[in-house]
């Protein structure tokens, strides 16, 4: 049995006669015929009935047309995918990112990669702090957006776009008043809400933390934010992740002694230099390349 023959006898059912058919498939009508009659001797069936002008399928080939028909649709996907993969195309792409980083205007752009090469899978993998540079120098993923870039010489990197950070409390916490600075001794005995480093061998000392006070370690951002609305602690979240708490006064604004809030802070895309990457990947780095131009 070959896939020829299942494409002559789907071929035949659908047109209604051998002759449409044959005209379909550019063959004659004996051929096709032939390959009927061998299928029908293999599956020890009869797929059509004769006794009438226009072909007619058995109960049979009714049954089997449905699997014909899917069998087809697949061996067309698979010659697609064939051809797709030998002009140079990936089977995947791999990007991690910051959750912490605005998404939708990095989002809009990867739709319509993902529309685009609708045969490359695009995964997203999200990786806190220097987890994604991590991840990048491990070859674990093809692209990485983070928010601070390891500065060496083993990563490229494109500025795509800018986030802000707020130093916030809740209305339960009891250092609260926007219009004073807080020292540090001050907000030492307070529990700070931190997010885990997602690298497998983080930095002993994070962005906006203070070196020696108690700290409340979570895994994501949602839960930081959670904590702090609760009034169980203080911290530095982006500006557009709680625009909505701070417009009804769930969280607060303070200012803490040499702690940066509202200060821009570059968001980045970045690749391994000297990593090839695929025809896709390459893509989107163009682009967003363009973009920063």
């Amino acid at each position: 049995m070959t896939l020829d023959q299942i494409l002559i006898f789907a071929t035949i059912a659908q047109t209604g006669s051998l002759g449409a058919a044959a005209k379909k498939l550019n063959r004659t009508q004996p051929t096709l015929s032939v390959a009927l009659k061998k299928l029908e001797g293999e599956l020890g069936l009869l797929l059509f009935s004769r006794k009438e002008y226009r072909v007619s399928l058995t109960p049979a080939g009714l049954g089997l047309l449905k699997k014909a028909e899917i069998l087809l649709n697949q061996a067309e996907e698979f010659a697609n995918l064939g051809k797709y993969l030998a002009s140079g195309y990936e089977t995947e792409v791999q990007v991690t990112f910051d959750p912490l980083i605005p998404m939708q205007p990095i989002l809009l752009v990867l739709k319509s990669f993902e529309q685009r090469y609708c045969h490359t899978q695009f995964t997203l993998v999200s990786q806190y702090l220097s987890g994604g540079g991590d991840k990048l120098a491990r070859e674990e993923v093809d692209l990485a957006f983070i928010i601070w870039p390891v500065n060496h010489q083993a990563f490229d990197h494109l500025k795509v776009s800018e986030l802000t950070m707020q130093v916030v409390v809740g209305k339960q916490f009891p250092l609260k008043n926007p219009n004073r600075i807080f020292s540090l001794a001050e907000m030492k005995d307070q529990a700070q809400i931190v997010i885990r480093d997602s690298s497998i061998e983080p930095k002993p000392e994070q962005f906006n933390t203070i070196k020696g006070g108690r700290q409340w370690f979570v895994t994501d951002a949602q839960t930081k934010k959670e904590i702090i609305i609760a009034g169980m602690g203080w911290g530095s979240l982006p500006t557009h992740f709680i625009q909505n708490e701070l417009t009804c006064g769930d969280l607060i604004k303070i200012e803490v002694e040499g702690l940066p809030t509202g200060e821009p802070i570059g968001v980045f895309l970045s690749k391994k230099r000297g990593r090839p990457l695929g025809l896709v990947a390459q893509e989107i780095w163009n682009q967003f390349e363009k973009a920063t131009l």
